[in-house]
């Protein structure tokens, strides 16, 4: 009996199993759920927000500034995502070239079949929006796939799959990836976990591929989306305890030189087309595309209302992830690595989104801006689980597990506007339960 368990987890945790059974199911129910939309309406991937990410794509590699070639009305039929000036001939979007960068690959192979598939090569039409699909829930997978590889390290084989795969189905990162695939945070999840990844890799074994796996995914997170910042705490505090390994890693670094002349100069290499776009449409090489919006509550961070609001507070629609606030706790119990930095990225994250002019992130569903930083709640989570394998409270757990999902599946399945009910409007949020 144990060899078939022992088996049945190595399958889980291989490569095998996220690739090439995780990945297609995710794009099978992308594809189930969107095969009814309208694309030329918010339903769609290329959309709104999605459709500023997704913008570079077709400027890249077919239209450029030749505004007068774009599909007629296709801004508006994208939800104003981005503009066209025809005066200055220039497509302007705020968003930065990271979703882009990664959708490619499956942006030319959209393109290469769109036209032998009947349709049309425009950049814009239903092979460019399956293109889409298969990008999230590939670059999903891939993320859970190095999240679950990294967990394995340091936890049971059970505990590492459990964690993996209910950050997926008990929290936003689901619909983030099988409903708006088009949004950057599966993206931002995927990089977020590699980095992690890579930031311990190269700890315990620092060479120039590690550390260009590092800067890379570094620089690739912030490109994808500005707001990651806090995450690069990761690549300096790794593992940092005490007084003494932080001057260790000073020491370290003060005496890696090479490397920091390397991380730097591929950061600027991967951050030179959104350079040069910005200095196409501003004259500027670093311009601040979110002109009119701005992080007004810095003296009043609405903390609050963005765990626990009713309007797309991070705990209210992903109550999973209070095991991670449990967590937090057994890790300062046994003295674990990185029970200061996991709970100060939080901390640090969740202020300058508190500040932000649009704390609840507008048209969402739950706290999105959160579904980046999944990873940060991956080792906490862990130890609420592996600390109550052998309890009664395991029990508890499971139980509160399968609440937590079938309160996250009931939401994305039975309800379909925008989820933006007013601060404290528990009514509202109840009869989202009613179906």
């Amino acid at each position: 009996m144990n060899s078939v368990k022992d088996t049945l987890l190595n399958r889980i945790h291989s490569v095998y199993f996220f690739l090439f059974i995780l990945f297609p199911v995710l794009s099978f129910l992308a594809f189930n759920r969107h095969h009814k939309d309208d694309y030329k309406s918010y339903h769609s991937v290329i959309f709104a927000d999605a459709a500023g990410y997704y913008v570079y794509l077709p400027y890249w590699f077919i239209y450029g500034n030749n505004i007068e070639s774009y599909p007629d009305s296709i801004v508006q039929h994208t939800g104003d995502g981005f503009r066209l000036d025809k005066s200055s001939q220039i497509i302007y979007t705020k968003y930065t070239c990271g979703v882009a960068m990664l959708q490619m690959p499956f942006f030319i192979a959209a393109h290469l079949l769109a036209k032998p598939l009947g349709f049309s090569p425009n950049g814009f039409s239903k092979p460019y929006h399956w293109a889409i699909f298969i990008a999230a829930s590939f670059y999903c997978a891939l993320g859970l796939f190095f999240l679950n590889k990294l967990l394995r390290k340091y936890f049971s084989s059970w505990v590492s799959v459990a964690t993996s795969l209910s950050l997926l189905l008990c929290t936003n990162l689901y619909y983030y990836t099988v409903t708006s695939g088009g949004m950057a945070h599966a993206y931002s999840f995927f990089l977020i976990s590699v980095l992690f990844y890579a930031a311990d890799v190269f700890y315990q074994n620092p060479n120039i591929i590690t550390l260009v796996l590092l800067a890379a995914v570094s620089e690739l997170a912030l490109l994808t989306r500005p707001l990651n910042f806090p995450i690069l705490l990761l690549v300096f505090f790794y593992k940092i305890n005490s007084w003494r390994q932080l001057l260790v890693r000073i020491r370290f670094w003060i005496t890696s030189w090479r490397y920091i002349i390397a991380f730097a100069v591929l950061g600027f290499v991967i951050m030179l087309p959104q350079m040069l776009y910005w200095h196409k449409i501003s004259g500027q090489w670093i311009f601040d595309s979110y002109q009119n919006e701005s992080f007004i509550y810095w003296n009043q961070p609405k903390l609050a209302k963005l765990w626990f609001s009713t309007n797309n507070g991070l705990f209210t629609y992903s109550p999973f992830l209070l095991l991670g606030v449990i967590g937090v706790s057994t890790m300062y119990r046994l003295e674990a690595e990185n029970r200061v930095l996991f709970p100060t990225i939080f901390f640090i994250t969740s202020y300058v989104f508190a500040s932000w002019h649009s704390w609840y992130f507008g048209c969402a569903y739950g706290a999105r801006a959160f579904v980046d930083y999944l990873p940060l709640f991956a080792f906490p989570i862990a130890y609420s689980l592996q600390g109550a394998q052998n309890s009664f409270r395991k029990y508890i757990i499971a139980a509160f597990i399968i609440i937590c999902l079938s309160i996250n599946f009931d939401i994305i399945y039975y309800y379909s506007s925008c989820f933006t009910y007013g601060d404290w409007n528990w009514k509202s949020y109840l009869d989202l339960f009613k179906d």
